[in-house]
């Protein structure tokens, strides 16, 4: 009786002490001054309308992570002067997924969206998939269709999950449009269906109040909010519950293998960061947008061989390549240990430069050489989204629309 009562003892302790984990995560304080006096160190000065924030993420020595962000001049805070394009197809695709796992459904659950033209019914994974990789316009509008207008803009992009800067207030098809502007309008969402396993549930049809807190109808958000949607995603299991999205491991799945798979398309920030690690052990997670010569780049990097994870986010106009020298430039600042020297004087500690070590594989059974590229993934054999599908790039608006909102943007 006695040992028995022992072992419960023990048994409760050990149940405890699990319970009583702590995943620390600090974000230390924004520094603006580095990557400008180390660009500047190179001969390079990027144009006005760049914008960049490089996040170093640093193990501690309780086990957490320290996240030390690094902008260009200030402009992580940058909102209304830049087109983030399909860049934010992040945020639905994270919503949706929280949606369809409240409803106590999977990834794998059928969506039937009942339009007046006829039902399309697709995977919600699919969606996913579509609207991250090939960055699909009409799987972005379903995935917003489904999270609806209200429910995105209000409780999902929202202070408790560290997106106070963005709004969605475009849609990138036109199944629905605004009678004032003629633009894409993602207010209303059709009749839902959600099937899986036997079981079905009807979320009704919604409409959502309009906005007017983005210039001209548009998307806006901010380098910091593009990557503190990409840290909770990549960083999900390190990070304290408060700041978790509401994901398992099915959906940080879905979310990690389309974040990861390569583009047909790839954009040059990628392509440039795979030509400096060659030879490497890496692992890369980006979405990117175009639109209106705006190009924007979301970025997680995993250096396997030096155990270095960072976040890249930037933006600049005009032209697919317009990030293509700010990327290299980054690319070899990280490489060469230079911004990690700048973040250990800032924190008064030595610094002390990673040897990359010998690998004899990685993730997907890849040899260090090939460490860039993803493992293949099988064909897939799922329907694709509706006859309203539309290539990556966004629908085209208005003239007036093109030209960069600020003044101090150069003339289209």
């Amino acid at each position: 009786m006695v040992l028995a009562a022992t072992a419960l003892a023990l048994l409760t302790v050990a149940a405890t002490s699990e319970k009583r984990v702590v995943h620390r995560s600090t974000v230390r304080p924004l520094d603006s001054k580095v990557l400008a006096r180390l660009f500047k160190e190179r001969g390079f000065v990027p144009g006005p309308n760049f914008k960049a924030l490089v996040i170093e993420i640093v193990p501690d020595e309780r086990g957490g992570f320290v996240y030390h962000p690094f902008d260009y001049k200030g402009t992580s805070k940058d909102r209304d002067d830049w087109w983030p394009a399909s860049a934010v197809k992040i945020f639905a695709a994270v919503a949706a997924l929280e949606k369809i796992k409240g409803m106590g459904f999977s990834p794998n659950a059928e969506l039937t969206f009942e339009y007046e033209d006829g039902p399309v019914t697709v995977p919600l994974k699919r969606l996913v998939q579509q609207a991250i990789t090939p960055s699909n316009n009409a799987a972005f509008d379903r995935l917003v269709e489904l999270v609806g207008f209200d429910d995105l803009n209000g409780s999902f992009l929202s202070r408790k999950n560290g997106l106070r800067h963005t709004v969605l207030l475009r849609a990138y098809t036109y199944r629905y449009k605004d009678p004032a502007t003629g633009r894409g309008s993602n207010l209303i969402s059709s009749r839902i269906t959600v099937s899986e396993g036997g079981q079905h549930k009807v979320i009704p049809a919604r409409q959502g109040k309009p906005r007017s807190n983005c210039p001209e109808q548009g998307n806006c958000t901010t380098l910091r909010d593009l990557s503190e949607t990409l840290r909770r995603v990549m960083m999900h299991e390190e990070l304290p519950e408060h700041q978790r999205f509401k994901l398992g491991k099915k959906e940080l799945q879905v979310l990690r293998d389309a974040l990861e798979k390569e583009r047909e398309q790839e954009g040059g920030v990628a392509i440039t960061l795979r030509e400096l690690l060659q030879g490497r052990a890496f692992r890369i997670f980006h979405k990117a947008g175009y639109s209106y010569r705006w190009y924007s780049e979301n970025l997680f990097l995993r250096i396997l061989d030096t155990d270095e994870q960072w976040i890249i986010t930037m933006a600049n106009y005009p032209g697919r390549d317009a990030l293509n020298e700010a990327a290299r430039h980054i690319g070899e600042l990280i490489l060469s240990g230079r911004i990690s020297e700048e973040r250990a004087k800032l924190e008064g500690k030595p610094y002390v430069k990673k040897i990359p070590r010998p690998m004899p594989a990685v993730d997907g059974g890849l040899a260090p050489a090939d460490a860039g590229a993803p493992p293949p993934a099988p064909a897939s054999t799922s329907p694709a989204p509706g006859s309203d599908a539309g290539p990556g790039r966004e629908a085209p608006v208005s003239a007036s629309s093109l030209a960069p909102i600020s003044s101090a943007q150069p003339p289209r």
